[in-house]
């Protein structure tokens, strides 16, 4: 895993976000709404379900779709609450960027003052 940490400022560390790939985000919020369909047990449902009446597969496919919209509910909080993590970095680096180059223009004055002085 790369390094997850950014100097900004005079020294200053943020952490910078995590982002994780879709599979992963998919697996986690879908394992907490209906387990059967994470990418790791999709493979095993026909084998689970060979037996099941057409009745059965309705009821089941009606819970599916139930955890389809639980599933995008949850998506779009996880999207928003990814957004605000990373415009809060992006702030946090900008105003790391902003008092470097303070600290060189302040830097910058005291050598021209420092010029005049010994004109």
């Amino acid at each position: 895993m790369p390094d997850t940490t950014q100097t900004i400022g005079t020294g200053g560390t943020v952490q910078i976000p995590q982002i994780p790939d879709g599979q992963t985000v998919y697996d986690w919020i879908m394992s907490r709404v209906e387990p059967e369909l994470t990418t790791a047990n999709k493979e095993k449902l026909p084998e689970l379900y060979n037996n099941e009446t057409p009745e059965q597969a309705q009821v089941r496919a009606q819970r599916y779709a139930k955890a389809f919209e639980e599933y995008d509910k949850q998506y779009a909080q996880y999207r928003t609450s990814q957004e605000r993590t990373v415009h809060k970095f992006q702030r946090s680096v900008m105003a790391g960027v902003e008092a470097r180059a303070r600290g060189r223009e302040e830097g910058d004055m005291a050598n021209v003052e420092d010029q005049i002085k010994n004109a």
